[in-house]
């Protein structure tokens, strides 16, 4: 549809992996599961957004919600400019 938005939560999540390590995002979840599985998250990193490498954990869950909430009261046209500035991957 035009005009439709569109959100990639995964992607966004894989995204912002090593700001969650750092701690920028809801740092008393990303405790509770250091101290819950520490083990399992130097393994596997993906596993602070998700508990089985393809579904939003509560973390996972939480980030998903805000980012759409942005998204729903962002202007279209800011939008656009703030995904013109974002870099590209390779495919």
């Amino acid at each position: 549809a035009t005009g439709a938005r569109y959100f990639n939560g995964q992607q966004y999540l894989v995204r912002r992996l090593q700001e969650i390590e750092a701690g920028k995002h809801y740092p008393e979840l990303v405790a509770e599961m250091r101290s819950s599985y520490p083990r399992e998250l130097d393994q596997k990193r993906i596993f602070y957004v998700t508990s089985d490498g393809c579904h939003p954990n509560k973390l996972g869950h939480r980030m998903i919600t805000d980012e759409i909430a942005r998204i729903i009261v962002t202007p279209p046209e800011l939008l656009r400019r703030e995904a013109a500035l974002q870099p590209r991957k390779p495919r």
